[in-house]
């Protein structure tokens, strides 16, 4: 079956947010909506209520309906986005934040407007918290389509209510120019980072300060309306000199060094994005339950937690750090348990989620799961077969290096075929600048890129395989687009279109629409018409196989000792696959190599490769069971493949060859197909010419 589908690259992204000012909310719509930015989508923020501050980053659209002394009723939200979707542009989805009463606004505004928009809430606390302060609930949430939680507590809220709603658990991101790495944590200091207002519950920690046996000290960043209660409460307990007030800072995070731990005891979080930092920095956290940092914090590993509101508790864990009787906690753990927030996972994660969704797909493994991202530990191996490609080596690799997926998700696994030209010594100048990404294998004698690709997929660890030629270049942000699309249409093979180059490469062309053709294999038609349509350009290259299908499937290799050798590849991967899909991106460069062997003097030393390496994979097919169903195409494409162009190319050639090459390749035809002349896809004065030569 064969199912066609149009993928939107640069959908319009409207952020309906109610109000706001400056703070944790606002940074994470400014580092999601660059990020959204970057990758083409058209971001507007659409602020219900303006306060008198443009805080939007200005690669996004901001606008503002009301001002702060009109009318704030619900119906005004209401009339107010109405209006302003009828003067501009329709967005493809609406990202409800932070309150659940967006969610109704942008669903009662698309549903009166009849618009196909997408309604997708992004909440940023609790929706009880909401629930209670009169800013909708559950039933608010209800009408949005899907629903992305930052928080396990956010998405078992409306999971546990409405079983059947689609939830994306995501990660807020970490801004990593943020970040200040610790290089020694302190003795007996703690930092809190945030604003001093009553829920974030200071006095908690300046008590437990005046409790503890052995004096400590606290340094907080930030300002707020609880400034002079705190600094009259510490005078009170007599702590005054131990406690510093630094007022707010851009750069927080330079006071984490030489700090013991970050402290929190806040009434209620929706998502800890201080503590996901202050981890991110190296810095242990001590918080409260309400902090909501049980779903990063493992207590004796990158921190501790204490019921809330229990100063003593709190002191009690103060004096056993300060006594030893805890292990000592590692900044490295403390970084490496919040891997999933940075900045490049988890906007890479909701970007994901989001073209999925503007799409109409809905990846079903990602649902509803506990931290984990779309990229978690993806890896796609690509492999090169290298021989003599010193002209042409640093600008693959560098094509390869440079995706939009990150290096961190390729492994490219380079087999240099005993080159005898300076290729290995580049080659291992970029192992030495990516040691944890390239992997040279050097082969003492040249063997063919056969066995130069049969050993590649041999040391491929990777969850996909794709294989570049030495000599080819890719697209930047090919890998990205083709591992998106398999996420929303998982295949067993994603192939992107070519385009060739004989000099520099071709402009990078910019995606605004992806056609896409998918092929699920469901009867023998199916198989026949796949087979037609992808046994002529059998390159390996500019395609996305799934490791694991290759693995179960072990008799997909590449001939060894023969040119051509991707003929049988390619025709073993036609008959193993049970899904396909093209996308008409034209993401692999092909280098026009005129001193290449097929157009070179050398194609007279093994033309005949051609015909054994088909032979090869016609006898593997009829093993499989493949070659009965498709038997009239596997013949059609014998004649024009195989026999026609090698029969014209010896008729044509003033060097003499062997009288017994036309034989075999005519005693081939009749045996395997004696009735040719019945082929339905033969034209007439093709039948013809065969009929004569016969």
């Amino acid at each position: 079956m064969r199912a066609k589908v149009q993928l939107n690259e640069k959908p319009i992204i409207d952020i309906l947010i109610a109000t706001a000012a400056n703070g944790g909310v606002e940074n994470c719509i400014n580092l999601t909506g660059r990020f959204l930015t970057e990758k083409g989508f058209n971001v507007r923020v659409i602020q219900l209520v303006f306060r008198g501050y443009e805080w939007a980053d200005p690669c996004m659209e901001f606008h503002y309906l009301i001002m702060d002394n009109e009318s704030h009723k619900l119906q005004i939200f209401i009339d107010k986005y109405e209006s302003f979707l009828k003067d501009n542009r329709k967005p493809d989805v609406v990202l409800a934040t932070c309150w659940p009463l967006m969610s109704h606004v942008a669903k009662t505004v698309t549903t009166h407007l009849n618009l196909e928009t997408i309604v997708a809430s992004w909440l940023h606390a609790p929706v009880n918290r909401y629930d209670a302060a009169g800013y909708g609930g559950i039933e608010q949430l209800k009408l949005a389509d899907v629903h992305f939680a930052i928080s396990d507590e956010i998405a078992d809220s409306i999971y546990n209510a409405y079983p059947d709603s689609y939830i994306y658990r995501i990660n807020n991101p970490v801004d990593k120019s943020k970040i200040h790495k610790v290089t020694s944590l302190g003795k007996q200091t703690l930092l809190f980072v945030g604003r001093l207002s009553a829920e974030k519950n200071i006095p908690i920690i300046l008590r437990a300060l005046s409790l503890t046996k052995e004096r400590w000290f606290l340094k907080l960043v930030g300002e707020g309306d609880e400034l002079l209660k705190c600094k009259a409460l510490s005078e009170e307990l007599g702590i005054s000199e131990h406690v510093e007030f630094l007022g707010w800072s851009d750069d927080p995070w330079k006071y984490a060094d030489g700090a013991t731990a970050l402290v929190l005891s806040s009434m209620y979080e929706g998502s800890p994005l201080v503590a996901i930092e202050a981890l991110s920095c190296g810095l242990p956290v001590i918080a409260n339950v309400s902090s909501r940092v049980s779903e990063i914090i493992v207590p004796g590993e990158n921190g501790y937690l204490y019921p809330d509101n229990d100063s003593e508790n709190l002191a009690k864990i103060l004096d056993m750090i300060a006594d030893n009787s805890f292990p000592s906690v590692s900044s490295e753990v403390c970084s490496g348990s919040v891997k999933f927030y940075d900045g490049n996972i988890a906007l890479f994660d909701f970007y994901s989620k989001i073209h999925a969704t503007v799409n109409g797909r809905i990846i079903e493994k990602l649902l509803c799961k506990r931290s984990k991202t779309i990229i978690d530990n993806v890896k796609i191996s690509i492999i090169i077969p290298c021989y003599n490609a010193e002209s042409y080596i640093e600008r693959c690799l560098d094509s390869i290096i440079n995706q939009t997926i990150g290096i961190a998700h390729i492994e490219i696994i380079v087999v240099n075929d005993a080159s005898t030209d300076s290729s290995l010594s580049i080659l291992t100048k970029y192992e030495e600048e990516y040691p944890e990404n390239i992997c040279i294998i050097n082969l003492e004698e040249n063997s063919g890129q056969g066995i130069a690709r049969n050993i590649g997929i041999d040391y491929a660890t990777g969850d996909y395989v794709m294989y570049v030629d030495a000599d080819d270049a890719i697209h930047t942000c090919l890998l990205e687009k083709l591992y998106i699309i398999h996420q929303c249409y998982p295949v067993n093979v994603v192939m992107c279109d070519f385009e060739t180059f004989s000099d520099t490469l071709p402009e990078k062309a910019e995606y605004s629409e992806l056609k896409c053709a998918i092929d699920t294999i469901e009867d023998t038609d199916d198989m026949q018409r796949l087979f037609l349509e992808n046994a002529f350009l059998t390159g390996p290259w500019a395609k996305l196989y799934v490791r694991d299908f290759l693995i179960k499937n072990p008799d997909i290799r590449f001939m060894e000792c023969y040119k051509m050798e991707d003929i049988y590849f390619t025709y073993l991967v036609l008959a193993h696959v049970r899904s396909w899909l093209h996308v008409s991106m034209k993401g692999y460069y092909y280098f026009e190599n005129n001193e290449g062997t097929m157009r070179s003097e050398k194609i007279k030393d093994y033309y005949m490769h051609v015909f054994v390496v088909f032979e090869k994979a016609v006898e593997q097919l009829k093993q499989l069971g493949f070659y009965d169903s498709c038997k009239n195409e596997i013949a059609f494409v014998y004649i024009k493949k195989v026999f026609s162009p090698l029969i014209s190319y010896m008729k044509k050639n003033i060097i003499p060859y062997p009288v017994e090459n036309e034989k075999i390749l005519k005693d081939y035809l009749l045996n395997m197909f004696p009735d040719i002349t019945y082929n339905k896809y033969l034209t007439a004065e093709e039948l013809d010419d065969i009929t004569g030569y016969l």
